[in-house]
């Protein structure tokens, strides 16, 4: 992994600090976490500001918007929602505009969350094994639904090496009650003909129906389809990206895999090896059977309609 450093952040509280690694290091996974972790930081920001404030807010959001942001759009929209109305012209003004920011951000992500999480119940009932690929928290609230419905899922879960994103969903599955099986990604072809529904986080989406996520995801869509297993997205439309409209296309995002794949290899096995592969990868339109969203459970085609009404909700707010 390139970890990308910022002169921003060693003027941020100690705490601070270590929540920025946590999102720059990728040492915590999933778009939602690392927004929820963005925004804790500009509330430290806001807190413990100074002359700085808002130099400082804005070095951090802008670092952000060009790392994260460059494979989750979720990250750049949910930034310019938290700042769109940042001003002040006093230290206290500007933190309380801060705090109003990302609180009625967070208070709009929840509702739409509650929202997703009613849907997908709905696909989930009558449902026994499923299979998590790659860690997403919008697809981790299956584990807790299952519980509220007295339900035991059998969660096959690979371990989708390239982040190791498997990892994450084991104990939250295992302390709801859920049977765990983590399986190694190359054991897809076995067990997908044996699931009732695979599900994957979105980092982001175009308004063709087009998802981006993880390396692997894309591999799972082709084999669901291959044995007509139901494929679903759940993802807030917060993760929009409207650039496509434009002609725009996400450039390649590489990931070294050197020390994951060959840790425990000799100096002579390692010398000369390339270990870089794409981390993010698009999953077309017709391998996909439903976003599941706050707008509904929507056939990838529907996702044209639903992008340009939730554009029209963000306005201005890209950063």
């Amino acid at each position: 992994m390139f970890v990308v450093p910022c002169k921003w952040r060693e003027l941020l509280p100690p705490e601070a600090q270590e929540r920025f690694d946590d999102v720059n290091e990728q040492r915590v996974l999933g778009a939602s976490s690392h927004i929820r972790i963005i925004g804790n930081i500009f509330l430290s920001i806001a807190e413990n500001g100074a002359g700085n404030t808002l130099p400082l807010l804005r070095g951090i959001a802008d670092h952000f918007i060009a790392t994260r942001g460059e494979s989750s759009q979720a990250i750049t929209n949910a930034i310019g929602l938290m700042l769109r109305n940042v001003h002040g012209s006093s230290r206290a003004e500007l933190a309380q505009s801060i705090r109003k920011g990302v609180e009625c951000y967070r208070t709009e992500a929840a509702k739409d969350l509650e929202k997703i999480r009613s849907l997908l119940w709905t696909v989930l009932e009558g449902k026994r094994t499923l299979l998590l690929y790659d860690y997403s928290s919008t697809v981790a609230a299956i584990s807790a639904l299952g519980q509220e419905h007295g339900v035991s899922f059998r969660c096959i879960v690979p371990e989708s090496r390239a982040l190791d994103g498997g990892r994450p969903y084991v104990a939250p599955l295992l302390r709801a009650g859920h049977s765990v099986h983590v399986i190694p990604d190359c054991a897809l072809y076995q067990y997908i003909p044996a699931c009732d529904a695979a599900f994957i986080g979105s980092e982001t989406y175009y308004p063709d129906g087009t998802c981006f996520n993880t390396v692997g995801s894309e591999l799972t869509a082709l084999l669901c389809s291959r044995f007509h297993v139901p494929f679903y997205v759940p993802t807030p439309l917060l993760k929009l990206d409207l650039r496509a409209l434009d002609g725009y296309r996400k450039k390649p995002i590489l990931d070294d895999h050197r020390q994951r794949i060959g840790g425990s290899w000799t100096a002579d096995e390692t010398a000369g090896v390339d270990f870089v592969c794409p981390e993010l990868v698009a999953i077309a339109p017709e391998f996909i059977t439903a976003y599941i969203t706050e707008a509904g459970i929507l056939p990838p085609t529907a996702m044209y309609t639903a992008g340009l009404n939730y554009a029209a909700k963000l306005g201005g707010a890209n950063a």
